[in-house]
């Protein structure tokens, strides 16, 4: 019909019955898919595995995992293209060890880390108990190493090989020896961005064989244990730690600036990227900090073992490279790396610069300078910059100069300084500083942090914008789910989707302007509209209470609530009951300006003592304060959400 409709394009019969019978066959087609996607989530049942997997056939979400076929025509044929991107990946660390500067002098005495002297590391052996519960943790989906073994058949067959394995490791650890044959890794080049033929433009992952994993989560779990119980690691770490994730690292961050701009002081904070910074980690530099933290003797030995003899192939596809040896660097993808990571770069967060707060996330690190003018805060900052600078030196860690930049913030736009200071990345051994070429480091008014956006002002605007087009992007998925699922499980596609989008960081950023937090309600409703199937002008009351979900402001206040329950301590903050006053279990830090009342520290204490007054959370459990706290706030329209606001401010 269509084919000779075309042919007679003004046959107004033959055009209005090919219309009605497209249509009908279109609306069979869709009564049928839809039909389909409802039984194969009603053939998931209750496995939320099966279920994620079906709404994302359903969205077209699983994307294929695509080989990086453009690399195998870097040289004349396959096999040499592999070879070469292996000798890469394996030289990167001593490529740019080779370019540092080595005849430094070592850093100032007032600036050296603190020896652990009277405390000492232990390895202990491991049980059949722990083995088996390491075994059930293993991700069934990771990719098998060198020897085929995937973890589902380690659980398989867990019950024939626990007490060879235990015996094993339990030798490994006496015996202080990393077997050779762990030590060996299949790296797969994974694509970050940019040109698909540009090797850099690519991460080296290497997988590891499985038992590799359960001795080295042994002796992880035994060394975090020890970092953590003496308080080895700094406190302005946040990577890799048990309690402490980026939104941690981005609140203490911002309340340190938001500090100082309330003292009317000049804020200028240096983010700091680093080029390959777990490929290029030295061996006998990451030993020697080792025994400075208290491990040593046949303990330290078995990090020294780890560490040598260690060796790689790359493969793409089915073609293997020749294995080749890693002299730097710790490879990407074992458990014991990343807590290695922290301690070869815990003297960095433990430097003593003046006027400096130093904050760091793995390699994310910022350093945060003020001063009572921006002529004293650049000098401040140049000093400590330069020290930050010799110490990455020393320590074989290279300066990515391209991607570090600095933001001078303030709470009013000042003046324009930019071209009057700046601050350079000195890599010379700055004895003839006016002599020296190296480059200066890019001033940024906006720059994206562990997933926020930092602006200069703090007013958080870009950062909303990029969330409310985020959070456009999901309209696709709840239009496709809304015909074939019920609410029950469209919400839990929200809290995982929408939600958790909102609501990182958002004790951070929350507290923005009224204006651009409605931005944020704005596409949030959207979502629930189009979820719920509801017309556009549908009242906003009725859909918040018929969708049992918190808006944008109450998911701040809850937010808000909880960090400030998580930091209380009962014994020294509970008050005699019976005082007029017995609420008031937070101090109220006093500011200055009304800039700082929008942050946690001053908006914090006040919506935990109101809130405290109405329901006494204050002997509640987290979960009970937030079950409870989400409750009230569901009860509460908007002008009394915003009451509740203003009564904070």
């Amino acid at each position: 019909m269509h084919y000779k409709l075309n042919k007679d394009p003004l046959n107004e019969i033959l055009k209005c019955t090919y219309k009605r019978y497209r249509n009908f066959c279109n609306d069979i087609l869709k009564k049928q898919k839809n039909h389909y996607e409802r039984n194969e989530l009603k053939a998931a049942g209750n496995d939320n595995k099966k279920i994620w997997n079906v709404v994302k056939n359903i969205n077209n979400l699983n994307k294929p995992k695509e080989l990086p076929a453009e690399l195998l025509k870097i040289e004349n044929n396959p096999l040499s293209s592999v070879n070469f991107i292996n000798t890469f990946f394996a030289n990167i660390g001593s490529n740019l060890s080779n370019k540092l500067k080595i005849d430094l002098p070592p850093l100032p005495t007032t600036v050296n880390p603190v020896t652990v002297k009277s405390k000492s590391f232990v390895l202990l052996k491991t049980s059949v108990e722990e083995l088996e519960r390491l075994i059930l943790n293993l991700k069934t989906d990771c990719g098998a190493g060198w020897d085929g073994i995937t973890p589902k058949i380690l659980k398989c067959l867990k019950e024939f090989i626990i007490p060879p394995l235990n015996h094993s490791f339990n030798r490994c650890l006496e015996e202080v020896i990393f077997p050779t044959v762990l030590k060996r890794s299949i790296t797969i080049p994974v694509f970050k961005n940019g040109k698909r033929d540009i090797i850099t433009n690519y991460r080296p992952i290497s997988l590891l064989p499985s038992m590799s994993k359960l001795l080295e989560r042994i002796i992880n779990t035994r060394l975090i244990k020890y970092l953590e119980d003496n308080e080895i690691l700094s406190n302005g770490q946040f990577g890799f730690r048990r309690s402490k994730s980026t939104t941690d690292a981005i609140h203490i961050f911002t309340e340190f600036i938001v500090q100082k701009l309330d003292s009317n002081k000049k804020c200028i904070t240096i983010f700091i990227d680093l080029q390959k910074a777990f490929d290029t980690i030295s061996s006998s530099k990451l030993i020697e900090k080792l025994e400075k933290m208290g491990i040593r003797n046949v303990q330290l030995q078995l990090f020294r073992d780890y560490l040598q003899n260690r060796s790689q192939r790359v493969r793409i596809g089915e073609i293997f490279s020749d294995e080749r040896p890693i002299n730097y660097g710790v490879p990407q993808g074992s458990i014991i790396d990343p807590t290695l990571f922290l301690c070869y770069i815990n003297d960095l967060c433990q430097l003593n610069i003046p006027n400096c707060k130093i904050i760091s996330y793995a390699d994310d690190t910022t350093l945060s300078f003020y001063g009572d003018s921006w002529e004293e805060v650049f000098k401040i900052a140049q000093d400590g910059f330069n020290i930050v600078c010799h110490w990455l030196a020393l320590n074989s860690l290279t300066l990515n100069t391209d991607k570090t930049k600095y933001v001078m913030f303030s709470i009013r736009n000042s003046t324009c300084i930019t071209n009057k200071f700046k601050i350079i990345a000195h890599s010379c051994n700055m004895t003839s500083i006016s002599n020296c070429k190296c480059p200066d480091i890019e001033n940024t008014n906006n720059i994206k942090y562990l997933g926020i956006i930092i602006s200069k002002n703090l007013t958080f605007k870009e950062h909303i914008n990029y969330l409310v087009q985020k959070i456009r992007k999901l309209i696709y998925i709840f239009k496709n789910l809304r015909h074939i699922a019920n609410w029950n499980l469209i919400k839990t596609v929200y809290e995982s989707l929408g939600k958790s989008i909102l609501s990182y960081g958002i004790s951070v950023w929350g507290g923005s302007s009224k204006t651009l937090m409605m931005e944020v309600e704005k596409v949030q409703r959207m979502i629930l509209k189009i979820a719920l199937k509801k017309p556009r002008t549908y009242p906003t009351t009725n859909l918040y209470a018929e969708a049992n979900v918190l808006t944008v402001r109450k998911i701040y206040i809850l937010s808000i609530i909880l960090k400030k329950h998580s930091c209380i301590d009962l014994l020294d903050n509970i008050r005699n009951s019976g005082t007029r006053r017995d609420y008031e279990v937070c101090e109220i830090i006093p500011v200055k300006t009304f800039f700082a009342q929008k942050f946690f520290s001053f908006r914090g204490s006040r919506l935990y003592n109101k809130a405290n007054k109405l329901h006494r959370i204050i002997n509640l459990t987290k979960f009970e304060c937030k079950k409870k706290i989400s409750n009230w706030l569901l009860k509460l329209d908007y002008e009394k959400t915003e009451q509740l606001l203003q009564i904070a401010s």
